[in-house]
């Protein structure tokens, strides 16, 4: 997931690389590319046989007996939480190797929706008069906002974040204890290393194991997209390789390249400096670059700007940094010298006592006036107008066919009604469609009208969410008590976005569990989160996923109004008690 969301109580980031940088660990562009098989844009763990059982049809109950993991987590030689007990644990190699079948069984007995080639409700051109573009856009619908595939047919995105494997690595350098089992770093599991003897996949491991042959990131894309769209899905979500998309015909999600402008990165600050010098000519010769030769793309859906920017923390402080580090501050201090003309009556104000406008590039200015909490709100509204405005200015310059899909706001600032009333405002100008990661036990329909009404009406694509249990050991920020209340709050939160009249899609993050000792990049305390569709051993939670297939079956009904949605019991009850 990346970070999670001020819903619970602080901010936190799973496997991806935002527009400018991470926010925990640090990871070379390159070195992403590399790991996940050319993403456009750079981007979990349970267990699987109880002893004397070979394979297990069950998903992951946990034992009624099984005591809680307390301490640090210990993991066995397939990746499994070493201390906890559930139905379907792998015990040994056999019970690996002999999933095999079953697999077959399993996957060769599931149908996938009748969709059309783009994910999209067969005969729904002509049923409602939309349009075939040739691209996916936007159209009214019964006084809905709709999204409607390159052939006209309506389109609802069912994605998946992380068709990859990249979030499954994890540090072995410094753990060793936790460990019961690791490889040699040449042999036959060393493509599941992650170039360095230290970073290691016991899901790429397994999936050696099983079919004893080394991993490829191109065969686990082409079987990751058989299996998602067999469950429903239509689409490959945020970090996922692009390249792989276009091969397999997969309507996907790219990033925009502006992480590849180092002069636009703020230390201590997550957002893209657009008054970084140049940064428009820069911006200019990176989509000269790259997007042309992708313009014609129909399996494009749009592009993102990046992901969880750190807007709520813009106007409290930018004024902080050093103008020769951050350029924001030195176009900061520009206009307020522009705005007060003598710092008399800068320092009247602002409540301060500069000798001079030159004094204020390297200090920290405190907002300790309304005035200067004022003129923060109109900066803060000018960097997004400048921002937003630069980009989609440029895009179409080189791309006149895709969406525009804005830059995956955190939760923190989408929570906040003035930051995101700024956000909605200046995205509505510019962007097609408003991207919100909301990680959320239900919808906040209060948010998500808001930014609606205050954007215009652009419609809303929600780009991650997701819940997990500890029946397998692991733990998430949004916890179901077993599998089965897991489904019904997929159920409840997808079908209700259907129902809005202005979602386009929902994209659950991710595909596969994170490891039980943490991501790679994070070290030791990195995220541990079960987050996937399956465990480490490569086994589908199959009780979950029943209740995903069931929300995707009745998706388009749903959407226009046809069917009312999921409303999983005890939600009504927690509302009931707040």
């Amino acid at each position: 997931m990346s970070l999670i969301r001020a819903s619970l109580s602080k901010a936190y980031m799973p496997f991806k690389l935002p527009a400018v940088g991470f926010t925990a660990g640090v990871v070379t562009l390159a070195a992403i590319a590399v790991a996940a098989g050319l993403l456009t844009s750079p981007p979990g763990l349970p267990g699987g046989g109880a002893p004397g059982a070979a394979v297990s049809d069950d998903d992951g109950k946990k034992d009624p007996g099984a005591k809680e993991q307390t301490g640090p987590i210990h993991v066995d030689r397939f990746g499994q939480v070493a201390g906890v007990t559930f139905s379907g644990k792998v015990a040994g190699e056999a019970s690996l190797k002999g999933d095999t079948q079953p697999d077959d069984a399993y996957y060769g007995s599931l149908k996938a929706p009748g969709w059309d080639a783009y994910g999209g409700l067969k005969g729904s051109s002509e049923t409602y008069g939309l349009k075939a573009t040739g691209y996916y856009h936007i159209e009214a619908l019964q006084n809905r906002k709709v999204m409607v595939t390159p052939a006209g047919t309506l389109y609802f995105s069912l994605g998946v974040n992380g068709l990859t494997a990249n979030d499954t690595y994890t540090q072995l350098k410094g753990q060793e204890d936790r460990f019961e089992w690791m490889p040699p770093y040449e042999g036959e599991y060393r493509s599941a290393f992650l170039n360095s003897k230290d970073t290691f996949s016991f899901y790429v491991a397994n999936r050696i194991r099983k079919t004893g042959q080394p991993y490829s990131s191109r065969e686990f894309y082409e079987e990751s997209i058989s299996r998602i769209r067999k469950w429903g899905f239509n689409s490959a979500g945020g970090w996922s390789p692009a390249n792989y998309a276009q091969e397999f015909k997969v309507p996907h999600f790219p990033f925009l390249p502006l992480s590849e402008i180092p002069e636009a990165q703020v230390d201590g600050l997550k957002i893209f400096d657009i008054f970084a010098e140049g940064a428009e000519a820069k911006i200019d010769a990176l989509f000269a670059k790259n997007l042309p030769q992708n313009k014609d793309n129909p399996y494009i859906v749009g592009y993102f700007l990046g992901n969880e920017s750190d807007y709520h923390l813009i106007i409290n402080e930018l004024p902080k940094l050093k103008g020769s580090q951050a350029p924001s501050k030195r176009k900061l201090v520009e206009l307020l010298k522009s705005r007060y003309g003598s710092i008399d009556r800068f320092n009247t104000a602002w409540k301060t006592e500069y000798n001079g406008f030159d004094a204020l590039y390297e200090a920290s200015l405190p907002l300790s006036s309304t005035q200067a909490r004022s003129d923060m709100d109109d900066f803060m509204k000018l960097y997004l107008d400048t921002y937003y405005g630069t980009v989609e200015r440029v895009f179409r310059k080189y791309d006149p066919n895709h969406l525009l899909l804005g830059d995956r706001w955190l939760t923190t600032p989408s929570n906040h009604p003035k930051i995101r009333g700024m956000l909605a405002e200046a995205a509505g100008k510019y962007m097609d469609v408003i991207s919100i990661n909301h990680y959320a036990r239900q919808l906040d329909r209060e948010m998500l009208r808001d930014v609606y009404d205050k954007s215009g009406g652009r419609p809303i694509l929600l780009t991650e969410f997701g819940y997990g249990t500890r029946e397998q050991g692991l733990t998430a920020p949004l916890l179901a008590s077993d599998e089965e209340q897991r489904a019904q709050l997929y159920r409840s939160y997808v079908e209700e976005a259907a129902s809005l009249g202005y979602v386009v899609g929902t994209h659950w993050f991710s595909y596969l569990d994170q490891p039980a000792t943490g991501r790679w990049f994070e070290g030791p305390s990195g995220e541990s989160y079960n987050f996937g569709l399956l465990n480490v051993t490569d086994r589908p939670y199959k009780t979950f996923l029943s209740g995903v297939m069931e929300t995707h079956k009745n998706i388009y009904s749903i959407l226009l109004g046809k069917q009312a949605p999921y409303e999983a019991p005890f939600l009504a009850a927690e509302a009931k008690g707040k």
